[in-house]
């Protein structure tokens, strides 16, 4: 729920000028591969998960690594990011708008 709005912006960007649509398409692809992935990995754990056994919570902690990874890999992307100057900064989208040449 939460990377969706950010993924939707991106495909946006990515898609530029063309026609948005398989891009659109490409994403809820990519989302329902990765949903079936994660319920064929944690899926078998979670009938252990109700009975009070030793490894009962082995599905939660799976559960749990994965934003943990995203986590990560995000700080790492992040870090090796440049940072930007003030000469990097886009110009200001709205200009202050005037009446008889007066701001």
């Amino acid at each position: 729920m939460t990377v969706v709005p950010v993924a939707m912006d991106q495909v946006g960007r990515f898609a530029g000028p063309r026609p948005s649509g398989a891009y659109y398409g490409a994403l809820a692809t990519a989302g329902g591969i990765a949903v079936l992935l994660g319920s064929l990995a944690i899926g078998p754990f979670l009938d252990g998960a109700r009975r009070a056994e030793p490894g009962a919570g082995t599905a939660w902690w799976l559960m749990a690594l994965f934003p943990a990874i995203s986590a990560v890999v995000l700080a790492v992307l992040f870090h090796r990011a440049r940072p930007r100057t003030a000469d990097d900064q886009p110009p200001d989208p709205l200009p202050t708008p005037t009446r008889n040449g007066h701001p």
